[in-house]
């Protein structure tokens, strides 16, 4: 989906997706921010800058946190436990800076089955259980599991308060956009390695307690370790936010970021998840993993390096496997070049780099020794 700007309407914010109960902490919150919720609706970003990691701060919990069983943590991630299928949708959106209406259109999204003897076959010996433990300002962030490849990484962790947590913004739309996103009255944020999409699990969250999932890329940080920067300010986002905008904001928020205290906690993951290399006519080369895929846009799509740039470029992905079935990963019109019927995203998250590589994050495992072809646009890829 191209890039759009938008904001969910009022009635979005107050009329629930899903049977999860949201503390009044957190409904004070968003009510606080709805008529600044103004974000990118595409889930395509753009890594245009590469972060300088510190050193890293391992913190161990004094207390067990018990990550999902084997069986439900795959089928969590990757599988249909907690979400059922999105069909393509229309939402009636309000942009606050020109003061009108209009729809965005949502992508269909599916989701499979996880055989659980077949999942920890696939990446079983790659999934850290970690229970690494941050208290932030009354909010404990606790990493629970993660896996990775060499381009990827998905990570579980949880966001705890008493009372509710209220420094995220989410809901089943965020979800189905570019996942829940830090409220104006968090004090803090965090990322992990370069960006990412941070899905929150309804289904077994509680106002106190958030499951989240973060689906990650590492373009940049591929060879290196895996972590986790928390960012604490002495005011809240949105007050650093209104500073950004004065006259003079430059010395606010050189001093702000003078008394800003940074946390990084290191995610270790000892094994990744082994890719395989499909490559076109041309040799263009498609890395792919079990999670995750990486699209070389610059050989063999006949595109320009302008237009190589762009991932949008790639609108059509799907791999086929040797059964004959198929996993479509990506599908949306281009204009003038391809037409569908309707928008399909059956991705975690997906991400462009600087030298027009395109990342990929599934929704589901994919057994890359089942796999026949992989075609992008009208390109096919062969092992």
């Amino acid at each position: 989906m191209r890039e759009n700007r938008f904001n969910i309407s009022f009635d979005e914010f107050r009329a629930p997706c899903e049977k999860h109960e949201f503390s009044d902490g957190y409904i004070r919150t968003r009510e606080h921010n709805k008529q600044k919720y103004l974000y990118n609706k595409t889930r395509i970003t753009r890594i245009t800058s590469i972060a300088v990691a510190a050193a890293a701060l391992f913190v161990a919990t004094p207390f067990v946190v018990n990550a999902a069983t084997d069986g439900e943590f795959f089928q969590r991630i990757w599988g249909m436990m907690g979400k059922s299928n999105v069909e393509a949708h229309k939402e009636l959106v309000y942009e606050e800076g020109k003061d009108s209406w209009y729809y965005i259109d949502y992508p269909a999204r599916e989701y499979v089955d996880v055989d659980p003897k077949a999942a920890q076959s696939l990446i079983g010996d790659c999934v850290e259980d970690l229970n690494i433990s941050r208290e932030v300002d009354g909010t404990t962030i606790t990493v629970l599991s993660a896996v990775r490849d060499n381009n990827s990484a998905v990570v579980e962790l949880t966001l705890e308060k008493k009372g509710g947590v209220d420094v995220l913004n989410y809901s089943q739309l965020d979800n189905e956009a570019k996942g829940a996103w830090f409220s104006d009255d968090s004090t803090f944020y965090l990322s992990i390695g370069d960006s990412g999409n941070m899905y929150v699990d309804l289904d077994r969250s509680t106002g106190e307690k958030l499951y989240c999932y973060y689906y990650v890329s590492l373009n940049a940080f591929g060879k290196g370790s895996l972590k986790m920067e928390i960012d604490q300010y002495p005011c809240t986002l949105g007050e650093r936010d209104a500073l950004s905008k004065k006259e003079d904001a430059d010395k606010f928020i050189g001093e702000l970021e003078s008394k800003k205290k940074t946390i990084n906690v290191d995610i270790p993951c000892e094994k990744r998840s082994q890719a395989v290399e499909f490559v076109n006519s041309d040799g263009g080369v498609i890395e792919i993993s079990p999670i995750s895929m990486n699209i070389d846009m610059n050989t063999g799509l006949g595109l320009t390096p302008e237009e190589a740039y762009d991932p949008y470029r790639a609108y059509k992905v799907c791999i086929m496997f040797d059964d004959g079935s198929s996993y479509t990963v990506i599908e949306h019109g281009f204009p003038g070049v391809y037409s569908c019927d309707k928008e399909i995203d059956n991705t975690s998250y997906g991400c462009g780099s600087l030298n027009n590589e395109f990342l990929l994050v599934f929704n589901r495992l994919v057994d890359t020794d089942k796999i026949a072809s992989i075609t992008v646009n009208d390109t096919e890829y062969k092992r």
